[in-house]
């Protein structure tokens, strides 16, 4: 098969060819590749009964040729054998405007692929960087095309997509999995042989380094353990009675998120119907009550239209309730699918319940809590995970020393994140429970990132944190036996005497109907 050449601009062009429209940016860049490359792929033409040559197939490298100013090679068609004519076809294709995305990237997989082989015959190799030359495309385009090509053969999902970049989305979470699976594994492996490494995981005799954070194996064995697989309903059983001293609580809200908000194809799919909060909302409520102190506190996420149903099962269940929540503004947030009809929502409603008697630490707190919106890479794939702000103010509303603290549905784990930041000042001992494999492990991952890490900025003096009641006035008691847990004056016995806090704890415990939670 003879590849000839001629003048490009003496290749006869049909009027009545479909494409009319070319990018003249790219064609430039054809034209520049061509100069220095020369034209690696020829195009295809007919002899016309005059003896010219009539274009069938390479128009785009017609026109770079005549941009550059150098000869159009070609072959004729009778001439071309079936595979080069393949190899063209699918070269056209993956440059033709109004395919599918499925299309292109299959397309673009098959041309690589057919370069691959033809270069192998010849003891060479096709890089990603030849198609993306040969393509007209950056590097890094032709890599996630082909890698989207790659998994749509796998998982159905990917490929049902309906744009390439909720495609990539997708991947990307598939990855996060991936790779949070592997962390389980390690996690879980205490006799996991030394140097094993993983992706993102590194392991060394004390110590793991997971994406980026190292952590001694015994914690991230602890954190293994505190986030908890399962169903609340089942899993409160390992909690003895009278035991949580305060529990962050965020059900399903029954408003059907995925058709209020633009939950895309990163984000994995909750269970979210109207009837699983209203069938279920009163059952939880007594669940929790049974297990929590004589003196303790519930906060409990909503959606604001449920607002007497929330409070009604809340009463039900044995708290004490004033019916008035708080409100969460979230900065920058505008959640809706009808923009030109409804407002977006920028606020979450807090059910504040409480047992007993148990007193606030910051007296007269605000019922209008500011943080900043969670923003898309905090979320994960969890399309209503919260910012770990929201958890920090709750905390320091309520949480006591040496309190035990549970989210029984946790998500993606933000108020274990924030509790974590209170280990140290305040001997928070935290839990989670979460019914998603998937879930669980975002939740466990973001628990090992830690806080400042999660909202992407630089850690502060972690003295800043857990100290509240700094502000309390009073003098030191010579005995804390003689006060009561978690008052005023317990507190500031706390802060006085850090050396008498592991007594502290452990007397308080004993002054405690509940205990370990195992």
């Amino acid at each position: 098969m003879e590849i000839l050449q001629l003048d490009a601009e003496k290749i006869v062009v049909a009027a009545d060819r479909v494409r009319k429209d070319f990018d003249k940016e790219k064609l430039q860049r054809l034209a520049s590749s061509f100069r220095k490359l020369g034209q690696i792929q020829p195009g295809v033409c007919i002899r016309l009964e005059d003896g010219s040559f009539q274009l069938v197939a390479g128009e785009r490298r017609l026109r770079a040729c005549r941009i550059a100013g150098i000869p159009f090679l070609f072959i004729l068609k009778d001439e071309a054998s079936k595979l080069m004519l393949l190899e063209i076809e699918i070269e056209e294709n993956v440059n033709r405007e109004g395919l599918t995305w499925q299309e292109e990237v299959e397309g673009l997989e098959r041309l690589h692929s057919f370069r691959e082989g033809q270069k192998a015959d010849k003891g060479q190799t096709q890089s990603l960087d030849d198609t993306a030359l040969e393509t007209d495309r950056a590097r890094s385009s032709v890599h996630r095309d082909l890698e989207i090509a790659e998994w749509s053969k796998e998982f159905g999902e990917i490929k049902a997509a309906k744009t390439k970049e909720e495609a990539w989305k997708i991947i990307k979470r598939y990855k996060g999995e991936l790779l949070r699976n592997q962390l389980l594994q390690i996690a879980v492996a205490k006799d996991e042989p030394e140097g094993t490494e993983t992706v993102g995981i590194a392991q060394s005799s004390e110590c793991i380094i997971v994406s980026g954070v190292t952590i001694p194996k015994k914690l991230l064995l602890d954190f293994d353990n505190r986030v908890i697989l399962g169903r609340m309903e089942e899993q409160l059983n390992r909690f003895e009675d009278g035991s949580l001293n305060l529990v962050l609580f965020d059900p399903p809200w029954g408003v059907n998120l995925s058709q209020v908000s633009n939950t895309k194809g990163g984000t994995d799919e909750f269970e979210d119907k109207e009837e699983v909060f209203t069938e279920n909302i009163q059952l939880w409520g007594k669940m929790l009550f049974k297990k929590m102190a004589l003196d303790s506190h519930l906060y409990m996420f909503f959606g604001i239209r449920h607002h007497e149903h929330a409070f009604n099962a809340l009463e039900q269940a044995g708290f004490s309730v004033n019916r008035i929540p708080l409100i969460w503004y979230k900065q920058g947030a505008h959640v809706t699918r009808n923009p030109e009809i409804w407002p977006g929502r920028s606020y979450e409603p807090i059910a504040f319940a409480r047992k007993g008697n148990r007193k606030l630490i910051t007296l007269g707190s605000p019922d209008v809590i500011i943080t900043p919106a969670p923003t898309p890479a905090m979320k994960g794939i969890h399309p209503a995970a919260k910012h770990p702000d929201i958890y920090i103010e709750l905390l320091k509303r309520s949480a006591y020393p040496g309190d035990k603290v549970l989210d029984p549905m946790a998500g993606s784990g933000m108020a274990a994140v924030a509790a974590e930041e209170y280990r140290a000042s305040k001997r928070l001992d935290w839990w989670l429970i979460e019914e998603k494999q998937s879930f669980r492990e975002l939740a466990l991952e973001n628990v090992i990132r830690g806080y400042n890490k999660v909202i992407n900025r630089e850690p502060i003096d972690s003295s800043a944190l857990g100290h509240q009641y700094d502000t309390f006035e009073g003098t030191v008691a010579e005995d804390f036996h003689e006060l009561e847990p978690g008052s005023q004056e317990w507190m500031i016995f706390w802060k006085a005497h850090p050396e008498a806090q592991e007594q502290m704890l452990e007397w308080k415990k004993s002054q405690e109907l509940g205990g370990a939670p195992f």
